[in-house]
């Protein structure tokens, strides 16, 4: 939970840091159940960062090792494949795969509201707008059954992007303003990116410029690393990106370029544990399942207090 609680923060390559940390860790001490559920919410990151081969391969894995463990999934997989499917382009399986995870009762019902949020993006990606708008629905039912309220603001603003596509531009809008206030108010960074890039967008077709730039401008100067993740590069070469870069300039915030912030990817990949590569997380749920008992060695630490460093 580390990693995503830093994801939503703002704070996406420590996030990254964090969740590979615990990986290596989980493998370490090759508890069945503790690896499972570190697989399933490293995939859930890699999904927020837009990197859904990743997720999957983290899907996959963390599926076999449940399969030969005999385990429960702490969470619906189909979501987060879902999910991925969509960052893929592939927005009627996608579709398909969520609405049959929602239809079972596989996993915790916490995360419901986060099966929810999915399948509503992947139909607004379809344009399938009254959908997205029941899809929502049902997601805010299911936030005030479960008290898991961390998609809320997400869930808003898919809302305000369907109703904007429905011509109910008003409302769409204060549905887009009503997510950037409960992002800010959870001082969750991540959605008030999104929030703020889909009211700015809306804005500045409607001849409000100048407002976009000043909403947008500080939000986007705020985050000091993540520049190669989705959010933050989404629309490069388009008129959106130029525009972004003419914001860095009225603002004065001078942000790293894209070669800084590869570089700085790179050199932070060369020093994480091998053992996360996608081949070797086969090997570490086959090594499991040979284990006829699992007893954890008593100097090993919790992965929780690794999260704390």
């Amino acid at each position: 939970m580390g990693a995503q609680v830093n994801w939503v923060l703002g704070h996406p390559d420590k996030a990254l840091a964090i969740g590979r940390e615990a990986l290596a860790l989980a493998e370490l001490v090759a508890h069945p159940l503790s690896l499972e559920f570190v697989l399933l919410f490293n995939a859930m990151l890699h999904v927020d960062r837009g990197e859904p081969g990743l997720a999957l391969r983290r899907v996959e894995a963390a599926e076999t090792l449940v399969a030969e463990q005999r385990l429960g999934f702490v969470m619906e997989p189909r979501f987060l494949r879902g999910a991925a499917l969509c960052a893929q382009g592939a927005f009627d399986e996608s579709v398909s795969c969520l609405r049959d995870a929602l239809a079972g009762r596989q996993g915790a019902m916490t995360f419901r509201p986060y099966g929810f949020t999915r399948l509503a993006e992947a139909l607004a990606s379809q344009g399938q707008y009254s959908a997205v708008i029941a899809a929502v629905k049902e997601g805010m039912e299911a936030q005030e059954k479960t008290g898991a309220l961390r998609w809320g603001a997400e869930l808003l603003r898919l809302q305000g992007i369907a109703l904007i596509g429905l011509n109910r531009v008003e409302d769409g809008q204060s549905a887009l303003e009503e997510a950037l206030r409960v992002a800010r108010q959870q001082q969750a960074k991540a959605y008030e990116l999104r929030a703020a890039t889909s009211l700015a967008r809306l804005w500045g077709e409607r001849g409000r410029r100048a407002e976009a730039r000043g909403l947008l401008a500080p939000v986007y100067g705020w985050f000091t690393e993540g520049f190669d993740t989705a959010d933050l590069e989404r629309g490069e070469g388009s008129p959106r990106r130029a525009r972004l870069k003419r914001l860095r300039c009225t603002a004065r915030l001078r942000l790293p370029t894209r070669e800084t912030a590869r570089t700085n990817s790179t050199s932070k990949s060369n020093i994480t544990h091998r053992s996360t590569c996608g081949p070797q997380l086969g090997q570490t749920a086959r090594s499991i399942a040979a284990r006829p008992r699992w007893s954890a060695p008593t100097s090993v630490r919790t992965i929780g207090w690794v999260w704390l460093t």
